[in-house]
């Protein structure tokens, strides 16, 4: 995680983080809240006016290849890694896929500063808006509507708020708008011509029957983000994931893998069955995939590509 220098000489100073080295040039002060105000905002355009943008869902044809990712809540290490991993520079069709950014460890004061990474994460998507995408989780979700989520350590949402405060003091409001309107414009899924199927989970199994998959064709409105019947709201929350689902998925739309994160997964990246990959890439064992667009794995063979990225971040992310 992050090495954190908290220099706090009155009230409300903002903090001082040091991380691994950037390789997108920063060119905002992330202790100024107009500035950072302004980058989520704009990021959230980029996000509504992507090219591959149709509803609710990203769609990328056969071409290039895509890191895909499980859970970060805020491993910024982890994040530069992935970002060297994607090589986005050497091509456009060199793709990287995140999700769940925010709400995690350590807490600095008692507060959480993963906006931090979620603001990199914009810097991203600002800098690569046709390769970087990001696609909603139920912890963002959660921050989005200001309903408690907690991973052990407290409530994730008020300490996310706190963290605000603590960095920009009254104008945190300001930053926590822009933010909102940021995750506002996350999708739920991305899919590729080639059959692979990425969201952050799957809804219930109980449920998938009669899961409004129109969500999927049209832009998400409030009842699809509020729980527990909203679509948007089941996707990304929903648990325990059957064969008869993933066999839906199949038919339904053409899917070889589905991809998904919201799990604990000790290896980083562990299949069930042929077509389901899950992928944790948070924890010391977290994990990444790097997918070949125009010939999509078996979740088996998925497995045995994954990279560990502690050891990406141990060797200067060299793959």
């Amino acid at each position: 995680m992050p090495v954190i220098d908290v220099e706090q000489a009155k009230d409300n100073a903002p903090c001082r983080i040091t991380v691994c080295s950037w390789s997108v040039n920063t060119t905002i002060n992330l202790r100024d809240p107009k500035q950072v105000a302004e980058l989520f905002e704009r990021s959230a355009g980029v996000v509504r006016t992507s090219k591959y943008l149709q509803g609710s869902a990203l769609h990328l044809p056969a071409a290039g290849q895509m890191v895909v990712t499980g859970d970060l809540h805020g491993n910024i290490p982890h994040l530069e890694a992935l970002v060297q991993l994607a090589d986005l520079s050497s091509s456009p069709n060199n793709h990287l896929l995140l999700q769940e950014i925010i709400h995690g460890q350590p807490l600095v004061n008692d507060v959480d500063l993963t906006h931090r990474a979620l603001a990199r994460v914009a810097e991203l998507v600002a800098a690569w808006p046709d390769q970087v995408h990001v696609i909603l989780a139920n912890h963002e979700l959660s921050q989005l509507r200001g309903t408690s989520v907690g991973r052990g350590s407290g409530d994730n949402v008020q300490q996310f708020n706190d963290g605000l405060t603590f960095v920009y003091g009254d104008s945190w409001v300001d930053v926590s708008e822009a933010i909102n309107c940021f995750i506002e414009a996350l999708p739920l899924a991305l899919l590729t011509e080639r059959g692979l199927w990425c969201s952050h989970s799957l809804p219930p199994a109980r449920v998938m029957e009669r899961f409004d998959f129109s969500v999927l064709e049209r832009p998400m409105t409030e009842t699809d983000r509020k729980g527990p019947g909203g679509a948007a709201y089941q996707l990304v929350w929903g648990r325990s994931q059957t064969e008869s689902q993933i066999m839906s998925l199949r038919e339904r739309f053409g899917v070889e893998l589905v991809c998904i994160g919201h799990a604990k997964v000790e290896s980083g990246a562990e299949s069930v069955g042929k077509h389901l990959l899950m992928l944790n890439s948070d924890h010391t064992q977290g994990a990444a995939v790097v997918i070949d667009l125009t010939q999509i794995p078996s979740a088996v063979q998925a497995v045995a590509q994954s990279i560990q990225l502690t050891t990406l971040v141990n060797r200067g992310a060299s793959p």
